[in-house]
């Protein structure tokens, strides 16, 4: 149901999603769709909430499969995302650009997942930095700003409705997080 509902949503938009769409893409009966959630809501906001956890599962591993030198970390898990993107439109048109729709259960699932990547980031930096003593020390709010660009990287590549040229999307966005993390708070 929770692939269902990422496929109804990227074909007809959240608003215009109900429970007979879900269960008809899904096989199921309403009343299975009941027992296991109250209402499209959420259905959404726990599909939303697997699709994050399940990419941030997904980057982690892949970060930790490579050799912790230079931008190679940063370099898998922007291939990672930019992968999923291109394999499951359904997925990341629902959850990229419709699940702003899904209501007051979504600003507090994507900071969650948001905040994941952030830490991922925040780790896999750190990690560089040790190697690497000349880097600077990131103000705080330099993850969340590199976490928000890679989404406006995505949104933008879903609405192209276009496969993205994954190489060159992953040498933008390792230039881009660099920039921000790097960047350095303005004299007062």
């Amino acid at each position: 149901m929770m692939n269902a509902v990422a496929i109804v949503v990227a074909e007809k938009g959240y608003g215009d999603t109900v429970v007979e769409n879900i269960v008809s893409v899904a096989g199921v009966s309403r009343k299975t769709f009941y027992e296991h959630f109250t209402d499209v809501q959420d259905c959404f906001l726990h599909a939303y909430s697997d699709f994050g956890d399940r990419i941030i599962k997904d980057v982690g591993q892949a970060v930790a499969a490579t050799e912790p030198v230079g931008s190679a970390p940063m370099r898998a898990a922007y291939r990672t995302i930019f992968t999923v993107l291109n394999e499951d439109r359904e997925m990341a048109r629902a959850f990229w650009l419709d699940a702003v729709s899904a209501g007051p259960g979504y600003a507090a699932t994507r900071q969650r997942i948001y905040g994941g990547f952030a830490d991922l980031l925040r780790v896999g930096y750190s990690r560089r930095r040790e190697a690497e003593i000349e880097l600077p020390e990131p103000i705080e709010s330099a993850y969340s700003a590199a976490v928000g660009m890679v989404a406006e990287m995505v949104i933008l590549a879903v609405l192209s409705g276009e496969d993205v040229d994954i190489d060159s999307m992953v040498e933008d966005a390792v230039s881009f997080t660099l920039a921000i993390l790097q960047a350095q708070p303005l004299p007062a």
